[in-house]
């Protein structure tokens, strides 16, 4: 989507705050189009279709470059639709997930994991030790697996970092997988034990969400997302389309705040009611056309049945 800067919009509210700086002129403008997009809901965005990493539960927004996400208005998982939960019934319904959730990045989450084998000094006996186990937490790629493989018959119990070019990042992603000698993993059965068909999603952080239950491995689950999007807080501008469609709104925002600034040569309070009222009333008119689409029903009246 090509973006259109706000300094295209600094011409028309210039000509109603005279000596005002360009700067302070288009910091309104960028606070006005973010509370225009917080209101009105009109910047609407479809995420590319993905699938889920199993054994991962949070995973970051896959958006333009320069937004933020505000609402999301539905997530489909293999074509049904997901709940929405808030983080209290998150942490009510999926117990598992709250207490394996830290924030943490890995290694502070991990720090107090000791590095030699599983549960070495609860069971050290030898009918405890029969299994090829390998502790290590940092990653290991295909080569050392199958040294590892030719060492000790049959496979190796890995603890692999989740990495890749998508946009899955986890805190939590440390997945314990088994390798072959063909250098690929794939997610042992103990730890999909609290894995399960994803039934909900909940956003924890602003450009984060997670995924509950953990996903397993039974299957492919793809995922398809609708949004709002809003621009970020440092942005230069916004899409094209949408800037067009919500331009009068934004540069009426921004005079409402400019002409009532303390102590400056530009101020006119009786303008900035002026311009305050048409940005109500534009910002009512988008929104109710944003939830509307370009779609009108055709209005029908029907009389009540009497007994």
């Amino acid at each position: 989507m090509a973006d259109r800067a706000f300094t295209t919009l600094v011409q028309e509210v210039s000509a109603s705050a005279p000596g005002c700086p360009q700067p302070i002129m288009l910091r309104e403008l960028r606070k006005s189009a973010i509370r225009t997009c917080e209101r009105t809901l009109f910047w609407r965005y479809v995420q590319p279709t993905f699938n889920l990493s199993p054994g991962a539960y949070e995973y970051a927004y896959n958006k333009p470059t320069n937004t933020d996400v505000h609402v999301v208005f539905e997530a489909m998982m293999n074509d049904q639709p997901l709940d929405r939960l808030t983080l209290e019934d998150a942490l009510y319904r999926y117990p598992q997930w709250s207490d394996l959730f830290s924030g943490y990045a890995p290694d502070v989450a991990w720090s107090q994991t000791t590095k030699s084998p599983l549960n070495a000094d609860q069971f050290n006996e030898p009918e405890f030790n029969q299994a090829n186990t390998y502790s290590a937490l940092e990653t290991i790629d295909a080569s050392t697996a199958a040294d590892l493989l030719t060492q000790e018959s049959g496979s190796a119990l890995l603890l692999e970092s989740s990495t890749g070019t998508r946009s899955t990042t986890s805190a939590i992603s440390l997945l314990y997988a088994r390798a072959d000698l063909s250098g690929s993993f794939n997610v042992l059965d103990p730890t999909m034990a609290d894995g399960s068909e994803p039934r909900a999603i909940c956003q924890v952080v602003p450009d984060k969400y997670v995924v509950l239950p953990m996903p397993n491995n039974d299957k492919t689950y793809t995922m398809r997302m609708f949004y709002a999007l809003k621009p970020k807080r440092d942005a230069d501008g916004m899409d094209e389309k949408i800037l067009d469609e919500l331009e009068d709104i934004i540069v009426h925002g921004a005079l409402q705040q400019l002409l009532v600034m303390p102590n400056v040569t530009w101020a006119d309070r009786e303008l900035a009611s002026y311009h305050s009222r048409q940005y109500l009333f534009h910002l009512s008119e988008r929104r109710a056309r944003a939830n509307l689409s370009n779609m009108r029903g055709t209005m029908t009246a029907r009389s009540p049945k009497f007994a």
